[in-house]
């Protein structure tokens, strides 16, 4: 489980609001174990991406989605990839296939969960 602080650019920025004052909650880096939960985990992300885990994956260069153009950072892609931890041959082949995907993000998160 990793820890996400709930709405972290409003409330970091503000003047005078320290991070004891920041709701936290948690979420899995998978639905489920396994290959499955792999896949079920990374076909979530077409409806939502959760939100960056720390400051670190709010900057950075963006990508746009071409049909919605939302931009997204790459930073906070990276992160979700990490976050997957993709360990197993059988995971990276399942992975593999995302490549060709339509959506840029499901792509670049594929990509890095890979590396």
């Amino acid at each position: 489980m990793f820890v996400i602080p709930r709405e972290a650019k409003a409330r970091w920025f503000q003047p005078g609001v320290s991070v004891q004052n920041v709701e936290w909650i948690e979420f899995p880096a998978r639905v489920a174990p396994g290959v499955k939960g792999l896949l079920k985990t990374v076909e979530g992300f077409r409806k939502e991406l959760p939100p960056p885990a720390n400051m670190g994956e709010m900057n950075g260069f963006s990508i746009t989605k071409e049909g919605d153009g939302k931009h997204v950072l790459m930073s906070h892609l990276g992160g979700i990839a990490r976050r997957l931890q993709v360990k197993t041959k059988m995971e990276c082949l399942v992975l593999l296939t995302l490549l060709n995907d339509r959506d840029v993000r499901i792509r670049y998160i594929a990509a890095e969960a890979i590396e």
